[in-house]
């Protein structure tokens, strides 16, 4: 029986490729503001950045890429939306996590944590 994947940011650059690498081996839940789109057989639709906590299904890992990498803020209003998406989106995880009976395994990737090392 394969172990259980929860992805967020499946439609990302990483997020995409963990995906497509992944699913033979896990069976594979994505969590995020889009549609279930991605071949896999479940999805939970929510905006991480913006929602505190919202129940989910028990896993053994957890890869959360989800996250703005891409881009430098040049605003105000930029830098709170950066703000907002990498911290609260992280935060809002762990407090949904916290929440389930299962304690998974987290790993946390970044495009830009990559590129800074």
């Amino acid at each position: 029986m394969k172990a259980s994947l929860l992805l967020t940011g499946a439609s990302g650059f990483l997020g995409t490729e963990i995906l497509h690498t992944l699913r033979s081996e896990y069976n594979v839940t994505t969590i995020g503001r889009n549609g279930a789109e991605y071949g896999q057989t479940s999805h939970v639709k929510m905006d991480l950045s913006r929602e505190k906590s919202k129940e989910l299904p028990a896993c053994e890992v957890v890869v959360h890429c989800a996250g703005k990498a891409h881009v430098v803020p040049t605003s105000p209003e930029e830098a709170d939306e950066f703000y907002k998406v990498n911290l609260y989106g992280t935060v809002h995880l762990c407090e949904s996590l916290e929440a389930s009976d299962a304690i998974p395994f987290i790993l946390y990737l970044s495009v830009q944590l990559l590129c800074m090392a």
